[in-house]
């Protein structure tokens, strides 16, 4: 499946996606990370220079409900190339259909 293909299954089911960078020492190193990568990706990649998400020691992917709940993780995603047919069936379930 192409990606953009993929992006448009997300936006039907009014779903945004965001990621969190663990890796980055400073924004610095996260404009780097973000910058290579091939293609860009569409959704938003965050950086965790704080270390706030210290469950996984790598990028994951959240899937946060409306309400502001995280309802799974996806752990190491970014860099390994998620099976995001796997995610957007986890939304799909989080939104009922």
């Amino acid at each position: 499946m192409h990606d953009e293909e993929l992006f448009k299954r997300f936006t039907d089911q009014n779903t945004v996606i965001l990621a969190v960078a663990k890796e980055d020492k400073d924004l610095e190193s996260h404009a780097w990370f973000y910058g290579h990568f091939q293609p860009q990706p569409r959704f938003r990649l965050l950086a965790d220079l704080d270390h706030q998400t210290s469950r996984f020691r790598e990028t994951s992917v959240y899937l946060i409900d409306k309400e502001g709940v995280v309802r799974d993780i996806f752990p190491g995603t970014v860099r390994t190339r998620p099976n995001w047919l796997a995610v957007l069936e986890a939304v799909k379930v989080v939104n009922g259909k």
